[in-house]
């Protein structure tokens, strides 16, 4: 599996124009290039917004779903775990693995954008970083 793991200094760095460029370049060289938002939070309810991962899916040209681009999507513009918390819901890290794996096993390469930075708490337990080190992808940093 290739691919890439991209996360940034602070939310706002531009992570997901990186990415999306990333995944323009790519498809424009002819790799098939699959892309995934994991998390994200701060979704428009409504729709008059497009999301990172609606914008990443329409950079990429894939045809996967939505809910497998981003399992994970939250109204609660704040971090992860407490936008779960908020929302009463239960973010288990197997979900967001098994929709990596389906989508990997799709395409030559992956690129994954994070959420904030490193630090930033997707479960009590389980921050960004142990999601990048569970997905075995090189790190690129947005700064």
């Amino acid at each position: 599996m290739s691919g890439y793991f991209i996360t940034g200094t602070d939310t706002g760095v531009g992570k997901t124009i990186v990415t999306a460029c990333l995944a323009a370049l790519f498809r424009k060289n002819g790799t098939n290039v699959g892309v995934m938002k994991p998390l994200e939070t701060g979704v428009d309810p409504f729709g008059q917004r497009i999301s990172d991962a609606e914008f990443l899916l329409r950079a990429s040209d894939a045809s996967d779903t939505l809910s497998e681009v981003s399992p994970y999507r939250f109204k609660t513009p704040a971090a992860p775990y407490p936008a779960s918390q908020m929302e009463n819901r239960v973010v288990e890290q197997e979900v967001i693995l098994k929709s990596f794996r389906q989508l990997a096993a799709r395409h030559d390469l992956m690129l994954v954008e994070g959420i904030g930075g490193l630090l930033v708490p997707i479960t009590r337990d389980y921050l960004v970083a142990d999601l990048v080190r569970d997905l075995q992808l090189p790190l690129i940093v947005v700064s």
